[in-house]
């Protein structure tokens, strides 16, 4: 499995300077965590949250798909973990997905998730900083174009899969997606044996808030790794690190 990186574009950045940037406005849904936002490709939900990170969940129908879309100031880690799917890009690249995978996804870059699986695909995006006002739709199949985000809230969901994560403070929170384990994990200081064999249990791992150092790098929220890669370096070292940890089952 390899993590690739949608990569912001000249060809991406004209077509923001051409559409604008969106308004700059207080971010106001603060009540996502008790409801489901419907779509016409299918549904998503908030699954964890903090100020610095939202993680929504995603179901896709079948041959259904998202709107090419960008987001100018916000960085998304896309999860794919149950299905298989196709991600295009604005210069018409096709990244074929089958979970777990995953991309990571720069601001202003465009992209959109096809769902290919009979029964629909489901996926994780990590977006930091959160703001849903942050999107601008280049095309869309449902005649959303040039519109913000959906206001429409709703209780029902159609497949009964909804698991969310309070921001508290334990060293783990576990639940389970499907036939996917989810863990959220705080860790502070050098990496420890103890935590390099937790981590690599799982078979993907995102940064949501915090930092992560190395001897030769620095990793941001939002940012993607294999468990195994996440791993391979033993001088990273964890400031106040809160990480996404994913394993199909």
């Amino acid at each position: 499995m390899q993590i690739k990186r949608i990569e912001k574009t000249k060809q991406d950045h004209a077509e923001i300077l051409k559409k604008g940037m969106p308004k700059d406005q207080p971010y106001t849904y603060n009540d996502f965590e008790k409801w489901v936002v419907p779509k016409p490709w299918g549904h998503e939900y908030l699954m964890y949250k903090s100020l610095a990170v939202e993680v929504w969940h995603l179901f896709i129908k079948n041959g259904e798909s998202t709107s090419l879309h960008c987001h100018p100031r916000k960085k998304t880690a896309m999860i794919l973990i149950d299905g298989i799917a196709k991600m295009r890009d604005l210069g018409g690249a096709v990244h074929d997905l089958v979970a777990p995978a995953g991309r990571i996804i720069d601001a202003g870059a465009f992209h959109q998730t096809i769902g290919v699986s009979e029964g629909g695909i489901h996926l994780l995006e990590v977006e930091v900083p959160p703001d849903k006002n942050d999107l601008i739709r280049l095309k869309d199949s449902y005649g959303r174009e040039n519109k913000g985000y959906e206001k429409e809230k709703s209780v029902d969901i159609a497949d009964g899969i909804c698991i969310r994560f309070p921001n508290i403070m334990p060293i783990s929170e576990e639940g389970r997606i499907l036939n996917t384990n989810v863990c959220i994990h705080h860790i502070h200081g050098p990496m420890s044996q103890t935590q390099k064999d937790k981590i690599k249990h799982y078979d993907l791992v995102s940064i949501l808030s915090g930092g992560v150092l190395s001897s030769h790098e620095t990793h941001a929220p939002a940012d993607l790794f294999t468990a195994d890669e996440f791993v391979s370096d033993d001088t990273k070292i964890f400031d106040h690190a809160i990480l996404l940890l994913l394993k199909k089952l």
